[in-house]
């Protein structure tokens, strides 16, 4: 088994990765937004200083910016899959567009076997 450092699996756009990594991300990245907003919404509801409120989003919407430059990198990975350039990831700050895009990904096979971006990620061993 090859040991892949979290930078050259997150932060490289090197390879290339199939739709159970990239959806598993996805999940989490949901699930990661949802624990940070819900407490959120909570202090907004339950305070009346300006000051808390402006704090916390701030630091909530900084994580989840922070949080999406991972599924930047996971995209264009899954492009590869795909066979297609990086140059499509343009396509996720299109709104409702980015909707379909992201389906799309999530439910498109990889090319089988090898292809000019690397090997099939299904048959590497990770």
């Amino acid at each position: 088994m090859k040991n892949i450092s979290l930078e050259e699996r997150f932060l490289s756009t090197k390879g290339r990765i199939n739709r159970k990594i990239f959806i598993l991300y996805a999940i989490s990245f949901i699930l990661f937004c949802l624990f940070l907003i819900i407490p959120t919404l909570l202090i907004v509801i339950s305070t009346t200083d300006e000051t808390i409120v402006d704090i916390s989003a701030s630091i909530v919407s900084t994580l989840i910016e922070l949080a999406l430059l991972p599924s930047l990198f996971l995209g264009i990975k899954r492009l590869h899959d795909l066979d297609k350039s990086a140059v499509w990831i343009v396509l996720y700050v299109i709104p409702l567009i980015n909707i379909l895009f992201f389906i799309y990904l999530c439910l498109r096979r990889g090319t089988i076997g090898d292809n000019k971006y690397g090997k099939d990620p299904l048959t590497l061993d990770l």
